[in-house]
C-alpha cells in the first residue's frame, strides 16, 4: 500500500507510529488522522470492495487478486456514506467469473523470503461462481535486536479471500465475500 504514493501525487503513505508497517497512515492533500484510538475514524479510509475497513490494521494483506486500486480525492461521504474528509482508497478485488481459471506465483529472495500468491475460479453452475484466492508472505527481516535475540522486522503474513457470485438472467447479481488476514 505504501507504493501507491509513488504513482499518485496527492497521496502520502507512512508507517503508523505504534504498529509500523502493519498500520499505515494515509493522507490526501494534507488530510490525515493522527489519533490512533479505537474511536477515531481515519480521514482517508480504505474500502475493500464496497465495504469500509474501519481501521487500517492489516490492510497490506488485502493486496492480492486485485482488479483495481482507486485513490479518490476530497470528501467522499456522499458516495460511501462514511465520514471521509480527505478522500478514500478503494481496493477492488477480482470478482468470480463464469469460466474456470487458476494461477499461482512464487517469489523467493534473500533473508529466507518466500511469497506465494494463488487463485482458483470455479463456475459451480450457470448462475453460481466461486473464487478462492490467497497470499502468504514470509521473511527473516534485516534488523536484529541483540537484547531480544531475534529479528524485529520479520514478516509472517497469511491472507485469504473466498467470493461467491450469484447472477441470474434478469440482471440480479449478488457477491458474498469473506476476507481473512
Amino acid at each position: 500500500m505504501a507504493d501507491l504514493a509513488r504513482v499518485n501525487p496527492s497521496l502520502v503513505a507512512t508507517p503508523g507510529l505504534t504498529a509500523g508497517r502493519a498500520y499505515p497512515v494515509f493522507a490526501i492533500r494534507g488530510q490525515s488522522q493522527q489519533e490512533f484510538t479505537l474511536l477515531a475514524d481515519p480521514s482517508v479510509p480504505v474500502y475493500i470492495g464496497e465495504v469500509v475497513a474501519a481501521r487500517t490494521q492489516g490492510v497490506n494483506g488485502a493486496i492480492f487478486d486485485v482488479a483495481a486500486v482507486e485513490v479518490l480525492r476530497g470528501p467522499q461521504g456522499t458516495l460511501f456514506g462514511r465520514n471521509s474528509t480527505g478522500g478514500a482508497i478503494v481496493i477492488r478485488p477480482n470478482k468470480p467469473v463464469d469460466h474456470f481459471e487458476a494461477e499461482a506465483g512464487v517469489t523467493v529472495g534473500s533473508r529466507n523470503m518466500v511469497n506465494v500468491d494463488a487463485m482458483i475460479n470455479v463456475p459451480l453452475s450457470d448462475q453460481l461462481q466461486l473464487r478462492v484466492a490467497g497470499s502468504s508472505k514470509k521473511d527473516d527481516g534485516y534488523v536484529y535486536d541483540e537484547i531480544l535475540r531475534h529479528n524485529v522486522n520479520d514478516t509472517n503474513q497469511i491472507a485469504g479471500r473466498v467470493s461467491l457470485r450469484f447472477a441470474n438472467e434478469s440482471g440480479l447479481e449478488s457477491i458474498t465475500s469473506y476476507d481473512y488476514f
